[in-house]
């Protein structure tokens, strides 16, 4: 993915909300302090805030946000366990490893909320 445009919060402290696109899909994501720019590569991004984990029903590369309740909705492959690495396309989302409920394998799709994505 790449970065799509970037909306300044604070340029001098360089905090900012940046869309990253994969020409199919747009994530909205945080990042402060921000020392990329446009078009620059982004290849992880960080959930924060992980909730509600669990077996997706279906095999399925899927991001939504919520406006009610401020989160979004995710739906990715756990890649690792240990790392807590999820893939979603061609990205690497980390949503740390004690938010993984045992019984989920790798390899499987697992689906989650969070309430920020971040770019660091």
């Amino acid at each position: 993915m790449y970065i799509k445009d970037i909306k300044w919060l604070d340029e001098i402290n360089r905090e900012a909300i940046v869309i990253i696109t994969n020409d199919k899909i747009e994530i909205e994501c945080f990042s402060h302090p921000l020392e990329k720019n446009k078009n620059d590569i982004i290849n992880n991004i960080y959930c924060i805030n992980v909730e509600n984990v669990c077996i997706s029903t279906k095999d399925e590369y899927k991001i939504n946000y919520n406006e009610e309740s401020m989160k979004y909705i995710i739906s990715g492959k756990l890649k690792n366990r240990e790392t807590g690495i999820i893939t979603f396309e061609d990205l690497e989302m980390d949503i740390s490893e004690s938010y993984i409920p045992i019984d989920i394998k790798e390899g499987e799709f697992i689906c989650f909320n969070a309430s920020r994505l971040d770019i660091w």
